[in-house]
């Protein structure tokens, strides 16, 4: 044990003697206190509490306002209880008057964003509270102690029974002086031990409240349910309560005035509060239903998604998601108008209410033309795939607008939960991607296809190095020739790209494309198929080859201002005329932005690039792009190509195709030619060119020179064309 220098005493004998020296100094104050008597004990408490509160608001400016008053009221009641010697009505309501100043403040920062009808409460109280010290200046203090006390147990409840030290201090400090002031207002004083200690314990209390840390709850205190009628009511009962006891006790007339007023503001407040909770109700509703066609909104449908995943996952069953939009919604809106647009939403949205009536299927609005179906668990790929197949038939049938019978397609993307995801998020995302395959398909149901997805880590890591590849030399180009059916001339070759990827070998169009469209490539893309198909288009001419070359366009490249330019620079850069290339385009690439493509197209053909039709026959609105495009060429889709000879409806198809083109003066060229007896065919019925593997494979540049090559000395084959003109045709090697 360590000795202090010089002296030879102990620390521990030091701190002994201060105890000891500490507890003589109690007995001694004790004794004083005693001596006195309890004229200057209440006096020298509320002078100790007033310097402790307002060191509080001295030392913390942003609680300055809240505890300045306290310390004001505080000061008065010591001075008041140093003249009196005791807590008179003036000290009382000095002091009561400051605490609830303070409780006041205290609550304005608790509900610092709190609605009217929180300060309506605060009113209330304050009424309530004035009508009672009104009235218990005559009648008892005890009461009004007690309704600090209610104020605080409505705080304590409204914050969740968590309202933080100082609360639970003030509560303390109102019990206190309760029991002082029943103590010395009734005949119970003796009955109390220490009944006189308590009025400076409630002192100690409110000092301790002001040096007490803000609890979280202080600054989160809020009110909903039924504790938001737990405030106004209890004082409501306390101002019906005075104007009760002025009936058998006559209270002066401010009481009466004051508890009246407060019961009045409560009732007013009750009925914002109905109001509010009405109005809450009916934006609930508003904002789980979507508002132009009455079905769920994507609030709700979120919420229900939410809750069939929890089911779904504890019975261990499967569901399914459907996620569908209108095809052509756009075109209709820019032609017919919004309201055309509004209408025709509001019919789908009833007809899908409708076809699902009993399937127990939630469906939902998620935006735009964008809608949702939620099967419940239970509905496995069956069930998706057939309510797919309704949602489709239910929509193909014609709405009547403005007049108009309009024919609306639609696209279905379904994803099964457990086996496509057992997240909502990617569900939906999962869903969505199947939607876009059905879209590319044409239209109609599509299940999600892992292997199809765009936005998998190995597709983004592949968007990454297509650019990367095309800053290099991977991409190139095959060639795939087109003959005449009847001479077997060759009469040009089609521009097909290919990607020679490191590591996954040789990748075809369906593979990269919709990478390169997504990430804003497909311009160079283009261009660089462009750059090299014209190049060898004219090595070939130089070498005496009278060809043409086939492009295919990209449908964001029908919106790209710059294209014409490029195109007829190119042409000039290899000093090929505009005849000598052809682009093709694809009905599906027509469908958004018409007046844009349209304008593209225009200028092309204008300068002599030759417009053609690609995969005619599979679109829905054929037709309509004949008498609108630029065109001077049809693509006949190999769908129809492949059934010509076994299909009587097929080949009547194709005849009436050919009919259209020479009526309309556009060639005709049949794509997917596989055999011997369909090229007949196709010569038979006067087509003016045939490509597909009864020719040749599409062929890398080096490849398709040489076939050319070997072609132009090829020999000459007999193809019969019973009925037609006898003659000499020329096929070419396969």
């Amino acid at each position: 044990m360590g000795r202090s220098a010089g002296t030879g005493v102990t620390t521990g004998t030091r701190v002994a003697v201060r105890i000891a020296i500490g507890a003589i100094a109690v007995v001694v104050v004790a004794l004083a206190a005693d001596a006195v008597g309890r004229r200057w004990a209440p006096g020298l408490a509320a002078v100790l509490a007033t310097a402790v509160v307002a060191a509080r608001a001295v030392a913390v400016e942003r609680e300055r306002r809240v505890w300045t008053p306290l310390a004001l009221g505080l000061g008065t009641a010591a001075a008041g209880a140093l003249a009196t010697g005791t807590p008179s009505e003036l000290v009382w309501l000095a002091a009561t008057s400051a605490i609830g100043v303070t409780v006041v403040g205290l609550m304005r920062r608790s509900f610092v964003r709190a609605p009217a009808s929180t300060w309506m409460d605060g009113v209330v109280a304050t009424l309530t509270f004035a009508a009672a010290g009104i009235a218990l200046v005559q009648s008892g203090r005890p009461l009004g102690d007690l309704a600090f006390v209610v104020v605080i147990l409505a705080i304590a409840a409204m914050s969740g029974w968590r309202p933080g030290v100082r609360w639970l201090l003030l509560g303390g400090a109102m019990l206190a002086w309760f029991v002082a002031d029943l103590a010395t207002t009734t005949t119970a004083a003796a009955e109390i031990p220490f009944a006189a200690a308590f009025w400076p314990a409630g002192l100690g209390l409110l000092a301790a409240a002001a040096w007490a840390p803000p609890h979280d709850a202080d600054q989160t205190v809020t009110a909903d349910g039924v504790r938001v009628l737990l405030l106004p009511a209890g004082f409501s009962v306390v101002a019906l309560g005075l104007l009760a006891l002025d009936h058998v006790t006559a209270l002066n007339d401010v009481t009466v005035v004051l508890a009246l007023a407060a019961v009045l503001v409560a009732l007013a407040r009750t009925t914002i509060t109905l109001r509010e909770y009405q109005l809450l109700a009916e934006a609930r509703h508003e904002s789980l239903t979507d508002a132009l066609t009455g079905l769920p909104s994507r609030r709700h449908f979120h919420r229900r998604l939410e809750a069939v995943l929890r089911e779904a996952d504890a019975e261990d069953l499967p569901f399914a998601l459907l996620i569908f939009d209108l095809d052509r919604f756009k075109e209709l809106n820019d032609t017919l108008g919004h309201a055309a647009g509004d209408a025709l939403l509001q019919l789908v949205g009833r007809r899908l209410t409708e076809a699902l009536a009993g399937d127990d299927a939630l469906i939902a609005r998620l935006g735009g033309d964008e809608f949702a179906v939620l099967l419940p668990p239970g509905a496995d790929r069956a069930a998706a795939l057939a309510a797919g197949t309704t949602v489709v038939d239910a929509v193909a049938r014609p709405f009547a607008i403005d007049g108009l019978a309009l024919d609306v397609g639609v696209s279905v993307g379904v994803a099964l939960h457990p086996d496509h995801a057992t997240e909502g998020g990617e569900l939906l995302r999962r869903a969505d991607v199947a939607m876009y395959l059905a879209k590319g398909a044409g239209g109609g149901v599509a299940l999600y296809d892992p292997a199809r997805d765009l936005h998998t880590r190995d597709r983004l890591a592949l968007g990454q190095q297509l650019r990367d590849a095309l800053d290099g030399d991977q991409l190139e180009v095959f060639f795939q020739p087109k003959a005449d059916p009847q001479l077997g001339r060759v009469v040009g070759m089609e521009a097909l790209v290919r990607w020679r990827h490191p590591v996954n070998g040789l990748l075809v169009p369906a593979d990269f494309l919709p990478l390169a469209a997504r990430s804003g490539a497909m311009g160079r893309l283009t261009r660089r198929v462009l750059d090299v198909a014209l190049g060898r288009l004219a090595a070939w001419r130089a070498e005496g080859l009278d060809l043409t070359v086939a492009v295919n366009l990209a449908p964001g490249d029908l919106h790209d201002d710059a294209l014409p330019a490029d195109v007829l620079a190119l042409l000039d850069a290899h000093g090929l005329p505009p005849t000598a290339l052809t682009l093709e385009v694809r009905e599906d690439a027509l469908t958004a932005g018409a007046r844009d493509a349209t304008a593209t197209l225009d200028a092309l053909a204008r300068r002599g690039v030759t417009i053609a039709l690609d995969d005619y026959g599979t679109g829905r609105s054929s037709l309509h792009h004949l008498r609108r495009l630029p065109l001077a060429e049809l693509k006949v889709d190999r769908t129809l190509i492949a059934a010509l000879t076994g299909d009587e409806d097929a080949a009547a198809i194709v005849a009436t195709t050919l009919a259209l083109a020479r009526a309309l003066r556009l060639r005709v060229v049949a794509e997917g030619v596989e055999d011997d007896g369909t090229w007949e065919a196709l010569a038979r019925l006067g087509a003016d060119a045939i490509q597909g593997h009864v020719l040749s494979r599409p062929l890398p540049a080096a490849q398709a020179t040489a076939w050319l090559a070997a072609r132009r000395e090829g020999a000459i084959a007999r193809v019969p064309l019973p009925g037609a003109p006898t003659r000499q045709t020329t096929r070419p090697h396969r």
